[in-house]
């Protein structure tokens, strides 16, 4: 017996990077955080059964999908602000490119992103070498 159904909703997954993510702006290396939530679409009942049986693992395996996605979106854009207020003002575009990159992963699960928000951007503290 699946565990999970067509079209399930799993919803209000909370995410967010444990260790601050390096950004490089314009002017300064800083380090941020991000915090967010996500729900999902089950498509493919049968995949996800067979890729992620357990739900612990289904929920760990989403929030890594997420955080490696969030961490290439800042690698990627952040040379764009030169400061983390703009890195703020930029979280729906950070919430696009979070859930495109994740996408074709979770659909690797049987899985499709419903919705993704991004909670809060923040400063994660000085960066040193």
């Amino acid at each position: 017996m699946n565990a999970y159904s067509i079209n399930q909703e799993i919803n209000d997954l909370l995410w967010g990077t444990p260790m601050p993510i390096i950004a490089k702006l314009k002017t300064k290396t800083v380090m941020i955080r991000m915090k967010g939530s996500c729900s999902l679409i089950v498509r493919d009942v049968d995949l996800l059964q067979e890729k992620l049986p357990d739900t612990d693992n289904l929920i760990g395996q989403v929030r890594t999908t997420l955080i490696d996605a969030a961490i290439n979106s800042v690698i990627e854009t952040s040379e764009r602000f030169s400061g983390v207020e703009q890195l703020v003002k930029s979280a729906p575009e950070f919430s696009q490119l979070i859930r495109m990159k994740a996408m074709d992963k979770l659909a690797g699960y049987g899985l499709k992103v419903k919705e993704l928000e991004i909670h809060a951007i923040e400063d994660g503290g000085p960066f040193q070498f």
